[in-house]
């Protein structure tokens, strides 16, 4: 949990409380941050051939276009392309790591962003790499966007021509602001 930032813990925490009072275990699936910048950081050397097998690096990435879109629009657009590409990388290598964590369990549950757990791209697809044959199903939660009633307009949002989940779970919004609009 040393990665979430209180928000999130506060959030998850009676998803927490819930798991642990039925004594099932609770496992960290993720990558430190200090080792991720190691492998991805702007002066990281380039990532060894064993790891990047282990990661399935080389694999072509069906969705790849599609991860460059949501981390530019998630940044304004302001990410320099060689910045682009490590975050990519650091996806990828976040998804396989939470992907490896589960190829040994009979039953597991990860709780990941919808960027982590979409099939086409996440979670699912690496732990098809890992483990082919492998039945996942996911879950995301959406806000809901203004007057939008049709689910399928929401496939726009992550950039795909579908939704990327087996199923999802809408929220209402926090908030209209646009986070890439000037202050002031």
């Amino acid at each position: 949990m040393a990665d979430l930032g209180l928000a999130a813990v506060l959030l998850y925490r009676p998803l927490f409380v819930e798991v642990r009072s039925h004594w099932l275990p609770v496992l960290g699936a993720g990558v430190s941050r200090t080792r991720l910048q190691g492998w991805v950081g702007k002066d990281a050397p380039p990532l060894p051939p064993e790891l990047r097998a282990q990661h399935h690096l080389d694999d072509a990435l069906p969705e790849q276009a599609s991860l460059e879109a949501e981390l530019l629009a998630s940044h304004c657009g302001a990410l320099p392309k060689p910045a682009v590409g490590r975050m990519v990388l650091a996806q990828r290598i976040r998804d396989s790591v939470m992907a490896q964590t589960l190829a040994d369990k009979e039953h597991a549950v990860l709780v990941a962003g919808a960027g982590h757990v979409r099939n086409d791209r996440g979670v699912p697809w690496a732990l098809s790499r890992i483990k082919p044959g492998t039945t996942t199903r996911s879950l995301a939660f959406v806000e809901v966007e203004g007057e939008w009633k049709d689910p399928k307009a929401y496939a726009a949002v992550f950039h795909a021509k579908a939704l990327p989940f087996d199923f999802v779970w809408f929220t209402p919004r926090l908030d209209d602001e646009d986070p890439c609009k000037p202050k002031g």
